[in-house]
């Protein structure tokens, strides 16, 4: 059974940088319809290693990660 909450449900959209991701960027169109700012969706990986300090247990080894602000309003 699922309880209804007072609070709205909120999602977000996250997208990778690469050429391989672009042509999946290109046909969404939840990222085309963001215009002028879609590039704010897009955040490009890094080895997650450079992260060991803040994670919990060491990442897996070629483990990649991300950073980015996410904002409530």
């Amino acid at each position: 059974m699922r309880v209804k909450s007072a609070h709205p449900t909120l999602t977000t959209e996250l997208y990778f940088q690469g050429a391989a991701d672009e042509t999946l960027r290109l046909r969404d169109r939840v990222f085309q319809g963001r215009g002028a700012r879609k590039g704010e969706m897009v955040v490009a990986l890094k080895p997650a290693s450079d992260d060991s300090g803040r994670l919990g247990a060491p990442p897996e080894r070629g483990a990649l990660g991300c950073e980015y602000d996410l904002m409530l309003g």
